[in-house]
């Protein structure tokens, strides 16, 4: 389960997510993962632009990197599109690698 806050899932580094079309529609649904901090780099499968149909079950796993970098929290769009028309739901890739600042005086 992930936190749903105002349409925004919050998903953890080093945590994975699913995402599942419920559809009677035997199309090819192209699908984006947009965001200006996002990209491959941030996770360990899961491409960040494909198509779910009928021979993936229409079903798709991520799962995020958990890396050492502290960048902050990084949001992002899962876009799918049919036939030009969009559909959008909102991610945030919450940082764990915050760094401790120590200053000694």
């Amino acid at each position: 389960s992930f936190n749903n806050t105002e349409g925004i899932y919050y998903i953890d580094e080093g945590q994975t997510f699913t995402i599942t079309l419920d559809t009677t529609e035997n199309e090819n649904f192209s699908y984006n993962i947009i965001g200006n901090n996002v990209d491959v780099n941030d996770f360990i499968s899961g491409a960040i632009n494909g198509v779910l149909n009928s021979s993936n079950s229409f079903t798709k796993e991520f799962s995020i990197k958990n890396d050492t970098t502290t960048e902050g929290d990084e949001p992002f769009t899962f876009r799918l599109t049919l036939e030009g028309v969009n559909i959008d739901k909102y991610f945030k890739i919450v940082d764990k690698s915050q760094q401790m600042e120590i200053s000694l005086s």
